[in-house]
């Protein structure tokens, strides 16, 4: 690679953290919020059903339907092509929590 597709790959990379990162914020203010929620239902305080259910899709389709496939397809993809090993590396690991 030379000096002008490594910065290039360093600005996509940079851009798809910060995408993951301000998702993994809007992830982290709905388990926030389903904590919240749980508490109350512990201390008999009304919640409705639907709440946990919609909680659960939302994570699962966050989490498996965006968030990975964003992770797959673009930073891991990204950082082999930088030269980080796909096994025995931080993406092998991550794309191992992924399944």
């Amino acid at each position: 690679m030379n000096e002008q597709e490594i910065q290039l790959l360093a600005e996509q990379l940079k851009r798809a953290i910060d995408r993951l990162r301000a998702e993994g914020r809007l992830a982290d203010r709905r388990l926030a919020v389903l904590e919240k929620a749980t508490a109350d239902h512990e201390a008999a305080k009304p919640i409705k059903p639907e709440f946990f259910l919609e909680s659960a899709d939302f994570i699962k389709g966050f989490a498996d339907g965006c968030h990975h496939a964003k992770e797959e397809k673009v930073l891991f993809e990204a950082m082999i092509k930088a030269g980080v090993p796909r096994v025995g590396s931080p993406v092998g690991a991550m794309l191992a929590e992924h399944e």
